[in-house]
């Protein structure tokens, strides 16, 4: 099962912060959060704060990254099969995957599915 993934974050520079996330398996059924723990507003760039930011959904898609955490992490396990995640953007896109799993109050969600496995 393929799954597409987008993170929106503070700009292209080195010490960025995720502000969302949005996943598509290749079936259709969808995932987006929004960070409320990550970043301020200070943080962002001019095209995160002009395009990105104003496009934000806010209410129940926010949330912080322990809950996003476990929320993907059970979201990915409900396929019931392996997955693959892609990007068009491994570089940027990937370490975000890692930080989501990586996260010590995520429990073990991210043992359900290989992290590894991944197409750019």
């Amino acid at each position: 099962m393929l799954i597409f993934f987008d993170t929106e974050f503070t700009g292209l520079y080195w010490e960025t912060k995720l502000i969302s996330i949005g996943l598509v398996a290749e079936y259709g059924r969808e995932f987006y959060d929004e960070l409320s723990d990550t970043y301020q507003i200070a943080d962002c760039g001019d095209f995160a704060r002009e395009v990105v930011l104003p496009l934000l959904e806010g209410g129940d898609a926010r949330m912080t990254l322990p809950a996003l955490s476990l929320r993907l992490g059970n979201w990915l396990e409900g396929f019931e099969q392996p997955v693959t995640l892609t990007t068009d953007s491994i570089d940027w896109d990937w370490p975000w995957i890692n930080m989501i799993f990586a996260d010590p109050m995520a429990g073990s969600a991210y043992r359900w599915f290989d992290l590894g496995d991944v197409a750019p």
